[in-house]
C-alpha cells in the first residue's frame, strides 16, 4: 500500500511539471508580435525593392555600346531551340541583364570608388595605384609574349607554338613602396610581368616587361627584311618609347632604363644597312610637354610630332618646324583605352584628353584597302578634328587596317612604305611632307606578302615604326612573319 502511495505521488509530481511546461509554452511571447512585425517590414521593403527595379528595368533606355567601357552592349537574345538547349540563350539573358541594369554606370562608379580606397598605395608623396591583371585586347601593341627563336629542327607549322610567355613575378609593388623599398627590389618584382598598369596623380601608364631574348628574336625578323630588300631602298627602323619612359616616380626610374635597353637591345642585334631612329632621346627633351595621353596608350599628335623630327634627321631630311603647322582640337574631351584596361577607375575621370591634330604643310587624302590588290579602295579619314567620335585615335589617319594609301599633294614621285602598329597612326601624316605616296600595312590585318608589293610600286624607303611593347605581340609578330616571309 505504501509503495502505492508513492508511485501516485511521484506521478503526480511529474504531472504537475508536465501542465508546468505545458502552461509555460501556452504563454504568449511578448517580443513575438514585434518580430514577426519586424520581418514583415522586411519582406515588404525587400519586395517593394524587386518590383521597383523590375520596373525600372522594363522602362530604363537600352543602350547598344557603353561609352565608359567602350564595348558593344548585350542586346536581348532572339529565343531558338539551339540556343536553349545548348544553353547559350541562358546565358545570353544573363549577360544582357548585367549590361542593362537600371543605373549601371552609377553603381560601377560607386564600386570603383570604393576599390580604390582599398587598394591605393600608402606612404607616398604622390597618389600611386596599382591595376593588377589589367583588361587588354589580344591584338594591340601591349599584349606581351615572348616570340622565341625557332630552331633549325622547328617545322614551319609550329610557328605559332614558337612563341610563348614570358615569365612572370608576383607582383607586389604596393608592398614595396609601403614599405620604402628600393628601386631593385621593384625592379626585380617587375620586370617580367606584362599584366600591370599604374595611376600616377591621375595618369595612366603602362609598366614595362623585358626578356632579352625577345630583342634579338624581333631583331632577326628586321635583318631578314633588310637582306630581302634590294639594296637601293633604305630601310629605316623606329621603336617607339611608352609613356613609363619619361615618369617621374622616384622608385620607377628603373623603368626609363629597361625601355632604353630593349631598344638598344634591338638596334645593336639588328645586322646591315638599318637606319635606326633615336625617338627616345628627342621625346625626352619635351618630357614635360602634352606628349603621351594621360588616359590612353598612345603617344599625342605632339609626341609623334617629336618622333617625325628624330625620324627627319636619322634620314638627312629637314623636319617641317612645328611653329609652321596648324593645330586643331577637337571641341570634345574623353577617356581613352587605359580607362577601360583600368576598371573605369574613378581616379581617371579629371584627367580627360584632348586630342591636338597637328597639320602638315601639305594636304591629301587617305585611301584603305584589304589587300595588296588595292582594288577595293575605301576613302577614310586623315586629320579630322571636327568629328565627335568615342575611338578618338582613328581621327589622325585612320583605324588600324590591312592597307592604306595617303596621297600627298608633294608631287615629288617619292614613296614610303610603313611596316606599323597603331603608334604610327598619329605620325604618318607628317611623312606628306616628304613622300608624294605614304603606304602603311598592319601585319594582324594584312596577309599578303609584301616584297613583291615594294618592288612593284618602286618604294624609296620602307619604315618599320612600332610600339616598344611589340616584341611580345604574338599576332603582330606572327602577321610580320606572314608578310616578310620569315621562315
Amino acid at each position: 500500500m505504501r509503495d502505492n502511495k508513492q508511485i501516485n505521488s511521484l506521478n503526480n509530481k511529474q504531472n504537475l511539471k508536465s501542465h508546468q511546461k505545458a502552461k509555460t509554452r501556452s504563454r504568449k511571447n511578448p517580443f513575438l508580435p514585434q518580430a514577426r512585425k519586424h520581418d514583415r517590414i522586411i519582406f515588404a521593403s525587400f519586395f517593394l525593392f524587386i518590383v521597383l527595379f523590375g520596373f525600372l528595368f522594363l522602362i530604363w533606355p537600352k543602350h547598344d555600346i557603353s561609352k565608359t567601357e567602350k564595348r558593344s552592349l548585350q542586346q536581348m537574345p532572339k529565343l531558338n531551340s539551339e540556343s536553349l538547349f545548348s544553353g547559350q540563350y541562358g546565358q545570353q539573358v544573363d549577360a544582357f541583364y548585367s549590361d542593362q541594369f537600371p543605373l549601371r554606370d552609377q553603381f560601377m562608379s560607386f564600386y570603383n570608388s570604393l576599390l580604390n580606397i582599398m587598394t591605393s598605395v600608402p606612404g607616398s608623396d604622390q597618389n600611386i595605384k596599382i591595376i593588377t591583371n589589367p583588361k587588354k585586347p589580344a591584338n594591340d601593341s601591349f599584349a606581351m609574349n615572348a616570340p622565341q627563336e625557332k630552331t633549325e629542327t622547328q617545322d614551319e607549322t609550329d610557328k605559332d607554338d614558337a612563341i610563348g610567355e614570358p615569365q612572370k613575378a608576383n607582383l607586389d609593388l604596393e608592398s614595396l613602396l609601403e614599405n620604402d623599398q628600393g628601386a631593385d627590389d621593384i625592379e626585380q618584382n617587375l620586370q617580367f610581368n606584362d599584366s600591370a598598369n599604374v595611376i600616377i596623380d591621375g595618369v595612366a601608364m603602362e609598366l614595362f616587361g623585358y626578356l632579352p631574348e625577345n630583342a634579338i628574336s624581333y631583331a632577326n625578323r628586321i635583318t631578314f627584311l633588310r637582306e630581302n630588300l634590294p639594296e637601293d631602298i633604305r630601310l629605316i627602323h623606329l621603336m617607339a618609347p611608352p609613356a613609363i619612359t619619361y615618369n617621374q616616380v622616384k622608385d620607377l626610374e628603373y623603368q626609363r632604363e629597361i625601355v632604353e635597353t630593349a631598344i638598344n637591345d634591338i638596334y645593336q642585334a639588328e645586322k646591315g644597312s638599318i637606319i635606326k631612329v633615336d625617338a627616345l632621346s628627342n621625346i625626352g627633351k619635351h618630357a614635360s610637354e602634352y606628349i603621351y595621353f594621360r588616359t590612353d596608350h598612345h603617344w599625342t599628335g605632339r609626341g609623334a610630332y617629336y618622333a617625325y623630327e628624330a625620324f627627319c634627321e636619322s634620314i638627312g631630311e629637314k623636319a617641317t618646324p612645328l611653329e609652321e603647322m596648324e593645330i586643331k582640337k577637337p571641341n570634345y574631351e574623353f577617356l581613352g583605352s587605359l580607362y577601360n584596361f583600368t576598371g573605369n577607375n574613378p581616379l581617371l575621370l579629371d584627367s580627360k584628353d584632348q586630342a591636338e591634330i597637328i597639320l602638315p604643310k601639305n594636304s591629301g587624302t587617305n585611301t584603305i584597302y584589304s589587300g595588296t590588290a588595292m582594288s577595293d579602295g575605301v576613302p577614310s579619314i586623315l586629320l579630322d578634328w571636327e568629328m565627335e567620335i568615342d575611338s578618338h585615335y582613328i581621327l589622325f589617319s585612320g583605324n588600324d587596317v590591312a592597307l592604306s594609301l595617303i596621297k600627298s599633294d608633294i608631287n615629288n614621285g617619292k614613296s614610303i612604305i610603313v611596316i606599323k602598329d597603331s603608334y604610327a597612326n598619329a605620325f604618318l601624316p607628317f611623312l606628306m611632307d616628304h613622300y608624294e605616296n605614304v603606304y602603311s600595312v598592319d601585319p594582324r590585318y594584312l596577309s599578303d606578302p609584301i616584297l613583291s608589293f615594294i618592288k612593284e610600286k618602286e618604294i624609296n624607303d620602307v619604315l618599320v615604326l612600332n610600339s616598344a611593347f611589340i616584341t611580345g605581340n604574338v599576332e603582330w609578330i606572327g602577321g610580320l612573319d606572314n608578310i616578310i616571309g620569315y621562315r
